[in-house]
């Protein structure tokens, strides 16, 4: 049955770098920013600050609107679904350590890459590879919340 599947991601920029996180994702290791899947009956900010908590232990202190899709993406994993992607700009204490909950992730683990130096290829999905695009192409400076 055809449908769609909304995700929504952070994106944490600190020091000129980006926040990634390796995960297995169904037997397949990705790149990616951490965020996950919105669940039925929840709003995307309550989504948006589960998956952030789920996936670094974190929580978030603010969140700015980033980007939405804009074209079509059929999922990875389900070809009869369309991935609609929600990003935002997000900070979180940089006095914590970044650490997920074991029993719910298959993270691998989480590493900062300097914004300049991100290519989109490094990223496994479409929508990302056109975020970081789109974070390359802007002033990161000025993206600061």
């Amino acid at each position: 049955m055809r449908g769609f599947n909304v995700r929504v991601y952070g994106l944490w920029v600190e020091n000129g770098s980006l926040l990634l996180v390796d995960e297995i994702i169904n037997g397949r290791a990705v790149t990616k920013m951490p965020g996950g899947g919105l669940e039925f009956g929840e709003g995307i900010l309550d989504c948006l600050h589960r998956e952030w908590r789920e996936e670094t232990g974190l929580p978030i202190l603010s969140a700015k609107h980033f980007y939405t899709t804009d074209f079509f993406v059929a999922s990875a994993f389900n070809p009869e679904r369309q991935i609609i992607s929600v990003y935002y700009l997000v900070r979180s204490p940089t006095d914590m350590p970044i650490s997920p909950r074991e029993s719910e992730s298959e993270i691998q683990g989480f590493r900062w890459m300097e914004i300049d130096k991100l290519e989109p290829d490094f990223f496994t999905f479409p929508i990302d590879r056109k975020v970081v695009s789109m974070l390359r192409e802007r002033n990161w400076m000025a993206m600061a919340i």
